[in-house]
């Protein structure tokens, strides 16, 4: 495989980490080989196929729950798509350490989330009954907001703490894993360049200055690490911001279309179907069929690999 793309996660609004849920049709697009410095909680499910994990490669189907630990390199491919058109489906949940509370584990009523925790490291898949036990917890989650939905997260890691778990990767791959500190930083100011300007005038020759890079030195950084050039990256955050006003507000198509930087109908509709193969009022109608208004879905979920 390529090297693995430095995902950026972002907390929720109002909250200290992040739960998601995800529906596509092919996870090869939407969910390419990335890391992150964050433990992620995921729960398939629908779909089947392969997940690939550090020196790990495994079949996966539906109802599994995983544990990935922070920096390791992780992505799933599923198969075909079933008959109403989605290929996956699933709730993610991405925390760091620090949201559960400084010295949290060394507390001796942590003791067993702690040992999780270290497990997860070497990402760890619990035993089949882990969707019964915590599914309908991750469900709740997506709905709650302030300190209940701390304290549901760590109702969570408690009851998986009572389930087998078996280690995904082998400890040689683990002490192998070094991340570049220098780069993440650089990549992380462009994309706030881009989350901060994509509504206006957005200017690549002005970024690079900003981190210190030719036009040329920037244009290669920015393909080498994301796999895409600037100028996609900047149509993604316009087309991703778009479906999501799309999906949860009743604004017009064309409000839409210029509140995330285009000032011509046309120019939106092109790059929309170009991205989503639906035009915008096509997007919105399916997805509010599907029934998930409220809920993050894969389009956000594409975005945080530009950075």
């Amino acid at each position: 495989m390529q090297d693995p793309q430095y995902e950026r996660v972002v907390a929720d609004d109002g909250s200290s980490f992040r739960c998601v849920h995800r529906i596509c049709d092919d996870l090869s697009t939407q969910h390419p080989w990335h890391f992150h410095p964050q433990f992620e909680l995921s729960w398939v499910m629908r779909s089947r196929g392969t997940r690939y994990v550090g020196d790990c490669i495994q079949p996966y189907v539906p109802n599994e729950v995983v544990l990935y630990g922070p920096d390791l390199p992780h992505c799933s491919r599923n198969d075909t798509a079933g008959p109403d058109g989605i290929g996956a489906e699933h709730i993610t949940v991405q925390f760091d350490l620090q949201c559960l509370g400084e010295g949290f584990l060394e507390i001796p009523e942590a003791a067993d989330i702690k040992s999780l925790i270290e497990d997860a490291r070497m990402a760890v898949i619990f035993a089949p009954a882990a969707h019964d036990l915590v599914g309908d917890h991750m469900r709740r989650l997506l709905a709650l907001s302030g300190m209940a939905r701390l304290l549901k997260l760590a109702e969570i890691l408690e009851a998986l703490t009572h389930l087998p778990r078996t280690k995904l990767i082998t400890p040689e791959y683990r002490r192998n894993v070094v991340v570049d500190q220098r780069l993440i930083e650089r990549l992380n100011q462009v994309q706030h360049y881009i989350d901060t300007r994509f509504r206006g005038v957005v200017s690549q020759a002005e970024i690079a200055q900003k981190i210190g890079m030719t036009a040329v030195a920037f244009s290669k950084f920015i393909r080498a690490n994301t796999g895409r050039t600037f100028g996609s990256m900047v149509k993604l955050a316009r087309i991703t911001e778009a479906c999501r006003l799309l999906v949860h507000t009743d604004a017009t198509i064309t409000n839409v279309g210029l509140d995330c930087g285009y000032q011509h109908s046309s120019h939106f509709d092109r790059h929309f179907m170009e991205m989503k193969g639906l035009s915008p009022t096509e997007y919105r109608r399916k997805m509010r069929t599907l029934g998930h208004i409220g809920a993050r879905e894969a389009d956000d979920w594409a975005s945080r690999f530009a950075a």
